[in-house]
């Protein structure tokens, strides 16, 4: 069936050049900057102008007031603006740094495609009970001896029955390298033995001579339990003592979405966090 919705052609366009994408090299030729290049441009401007007509018409069900990719949306922008003030204090700006911040911007506009597509529930149901996780967390990379560690707090969100939780904006840092929540993280808890999985998605920001990425932790996720193994790192959690209030969460996991880091054979990173969970759910 025919429609009049540009926004379907250019669905279709955007698909198109995710699957060239997709298949650079992988029929074994050579794969040239410029060809990269002039994909990523072709993609950066079909993603514009799906952009544009999506806010012409916004969907019924995400009211400009209350967007759930509205996250998403001040990501590009904040992108967007260091895109065009490029240069503009006189500095040298490299290929690279051009590069890196196009492909940042890319990886943000696919994000908001699959935030159109699938929204999360911007309704996130109230919560009846909610706790503070806080305490001292450590962070390690496994390139340049990379490790950080510092205080932290954030709010744990409990249904009703304690059994499902909701986590939102926790962040880390490791030196200058900026680790930030993706979105609502919603993960299970279990009363009777005090143990937590939170599956949960970070974005990484201001990677060295590298540029931004990002780094998932499926299931388990961060976890009281065994974390999954990435690399060397394999960390071990506790469930929560009801008798103490501590409770310590780890995860594991490697770097993704990012070219330079791909071609250097990745990064894996760790996250230990020791605290105590107050008031008891």
């Amino acid at each position: 069936m025919a429609t009049d919705d540009p926004s379907e052609t250019v669905l279709d366009t955007i698909a198109e050049l995710e699957r060239q994408q997709q298949q650079l090299g992988q029929d074994g030729g050579t794969i040239t900057i410029f060809r990269r290049r002039a994909i990523e441009q072709q993609l950066l401007h079909q993603y514009r102008v799906l952009q544009a007509s999506q806010r012409k018409s916004p969907p019924p069900a995400a009211p400009l007031d209350d967007d759930p990719c509205q996250a998403i949306l001040d990501a590009i922008a904040e992108s967007e603006r260091a895109q065009r003030e490029l240069g503009q204090d006189g500095a040298i700006v490299t290929k690279l740094q051009r590069d890196e911040i196009r492909q940042r911007i890319i990886r943000e506009y696919q994000a908001l495609k699959r935030c159109r597509q699938n929204p999360p529930d911007p309704y996130v149901p109230p919560p009846r009970f909610q706790s503070e996780f806080s305490g001292h967390y450590f962070v390690r990379a496994s390139v340049d001896n990379l490790h950080a560690d510092a205080d932290f707090a954030f709010a744990i969100s409990f249904s009703p029955d304690r059994k499902s939780i909701w986590v939102q904006g926790l962040a880390f840092a490791l030196g200058q390298v900026r680790i930030i929540q993706n979105g609502w993280a919603v993960g299970t808890f279990d009363p009777a033995s005090g143990s937590l999985s939170l599956p949960i998605s970070f974005d990484v920001r201001d990677i060295p001579q590298a540029g931004d990425g990002t780094i998932n932790f499926p299931s388990p996720g961060l976890t009281t339990g065994i974390a999954r193994r990435a690399g060397q790192y394999q960390p071990a959690g506790a469930r929560l003592d009801r008798n103490t209030t501590a409770m310590t969460l780890v995860g594991a996991s490697s770097v993704t979405d990012n070219f330079a880091i791909d071609l250097a054979g990745g990064v894996d990173v760790e996250i230990i966090a020791n605290g105590s969970l107050e008031p008891l759910p």
